[in-house]
């Protein structure tokens, strides 16, 4: 793959929600350079007659019985919620509008 651009990195970190300057841009331009490499080399290894394994580590799963309990009304959850609007929680909005 070529080298990635100002423009691409640009648009990763905005699909990220992530605030870069233009010296971060340029420094994560040769980060993911790297990254890309390294899955190239992996990706390069002959793994012909090896079998797929799982987890070499056996550990017992511990889980346990899924019992239905008692729960709370709805109303009695939203009364403790700072906010609410028309039966649900309000909460901050996370992402931006583009």
């Amino acid at each position: 793959m070529s080298e990635f651009s100002y423009e691409q990195v640009k648009h990763l970190a905005k699909l990220a929600c992530i605030a870069l300057s233009d010296e971060e841009i340029e420094a994560m331009k040769e980060d993911l350079q790297g990254i890309v490499k390294s899955v190239a080399l992996i990706s390069d290894i002959d793994i012909a007659g090896v079998e797929p394994t799982t987890n070499p580590i056996s550990l017992p799963s511990h889980t346990r019985e899924d019992v239905p309990g008692e729960t709370l009304e709805r109303d009695v959850l939203l009364e403790q919620a700072p906010e609410c609007e028309d039966g649900m929680f309000v909460t901050p909005k996370i992402l931006g509008d583009e």
